[in-house]
């Protein structure tokens, strides 16, 4: 679990909540062919999904860890932003499975009185976890973690939940777990994409820093928007971009040192439609800079 940067106000609020419904109960049935939960905590619903309905042994599977909120209230992304903690799992150690890292959606901005702006998710949020099934497993595998988040709107609830989902293990070809079809590819869709090398471009002057994204195959329309959010809030601030053309240029964060990449997700978005893009790319000091230096 990383905390990044807990604004003193929003710790304030959070410690005045009690923590009686900020702790779920912990959900200790077995679920086939389905998930374990939902559990209610403050504010948010957790459980685990499964995309499939079984696995094979020495297989794979998708399982997802599903968060729907109450209206108003958000999670946050893997990097907060200016408060906040990210949603993390701690999994239990098991022969029979292997879960990877999170594949995280594009994120969506928040913005607090003070300001704080934040990076995370609202309404109904599903993160993906790639899981493998070792050769040996027989029978049923479980999945099992414990989830911690934090929630919050005017105030910040912590929360904490045991969760798990069980499968049946099977030679035959697992089949798609139906009611959970719509969750998966919606949150496919959400996962920022790779571009072609060369597609974007990055700079470094002084108090910001300028990406150059082209177009990424986004329609020329007056109603549409441009967002950028870094993985680990090294090299830029929170700050929203401005967007001159084809360029959005950030906030250069002052520290004393700083990453010679710019890592992150780049978003273009119009009413009913959005689309993230994966940014790595060298980050140096623009040329002029460079001449000025010598």
């Amino acid at each position: 679990m990383r905390l990044t940067r807990l604004i003193a106000p929003l710790i304030l609020l959070a410690s005045v909540v009690t923590s009686v419904g900020a702790i779920a109960q912990e959900v200790g049935q077995d679920v086939v062919g389905g998930a374990a939960g939902p559990d209610r905590s403050d504010h948010v619903r957790v459980n685990l999904v499964a995309e499939h309905t079984s696995v094979q042994p020495g297989g794979a599977v998708l399982a997802g860890l599903r968060l729907r909120l109450d209206p108003g209230w958000h999670v946050y992304w893997k990097n907060p932003g200016d408060a906040g903690m990210e949603v993390s799992i701690e999994w239990e150690a098991s022969e029979d499975v292997t879960p990877g890292e999170i594949r995280w959606p594009a994120p969506h901005r928040f913005v607090l009185p003070g300001p704080i702006v934040s990076f995370g998710y609202e309404d109904d949020v599903l993160l993906l976890v790639p899981v493998r099934v070792a050769k040996t497993a027989k029978k049923h595998v479980t999945l099992r973690g414990r989830v911690t988040w934090l929630v919050c709107k005017d105030l910040c609830i912590d929360g904490s939940q045991q969760v798990e989902i069980t499968l049946p293990v099977s030679t035959s070809k697992p089949e798609p777990h139906d009611p959970c079809a719509t969750l998966f590819a919606a949150s496919r869709a959400a996962l920022p994409m790779p571009v072609v090398p060369g597609t974007l471009s990055a700079s470094r002057s002084t108090g910001h820093v300028s990406l150059e994204v082209g177009r990424l195959g986004a329609p020329e329309r007056a109603d549409l928007e441009w967002d950028f959010f870094e993985d680990s809030e090294a090299l830029v601030t929170s700050a929203a971009p401005s967007v001159e053309g084809s360029t959005l240029r950030l906030k250069h964060a002052a520290r004393g040192s700083a990453p010679d990449r710019l890592r992150g997700v780049v978003v273009w978005s119009y009413p009913g439609r959005r689309r993230a893009f994966v940014v790595d790319v060298p980050a140096p000091r623009a040329r002029d800079e460079q001449r000025s230096g010598d």
